[in-house]
């Protein structure tokens, strides 16, 4: 059984969803190992990570972020359906910079 490493890269952008970790294709199995956001912006900023089963929004965490600080979740998920994946929110806009995030995963082919 071989394990395909990637990873998921982007920023946050104020108060709308978005997708932290894509959904894997077909018979395909994704282990995600982590996720990291980055505080950018001049303020905190409270970041909300939700596991998305088909649109049917699961909590995960929820962290409130310090200028020019991290947060890593570090709990593993698996996204085994072509509809799952994982999302983040910010609770407000951004100020200044647009915090981001770095997501590890490997994908398993069935």
């Amino acid at each position: 059984m071989a394990f395909t490493p990637g990873n998921q890269n982007g920023v946050l952008n104020g108060t709308t969803q978005v997708d932290i970790v894509d959904s894997p294709g077909a018979s395909t199995q994704r282990s995600v190992r982590n996720v990291a956001f980055y505080n950018r912006d001049s303020v905190a900023q409270e970041i909300t990570l939700k596991y998305s089963a088909n649109g049917t929004l699961r909590f995960l965490d929820k962290q409130t972020v310090q200028p020019g600080e991290s947060w890593v979740y570090s709990v593993l998920q698996v996204l085994d359906a072509t509809t799952d994946k994982l999302v983040a929110v910010m609770t407000a806009a951004v100020t200044t910079t647009a915090p981001d995030f770095s997501a590890n995963y490997a994908d398993k082919t069935a």
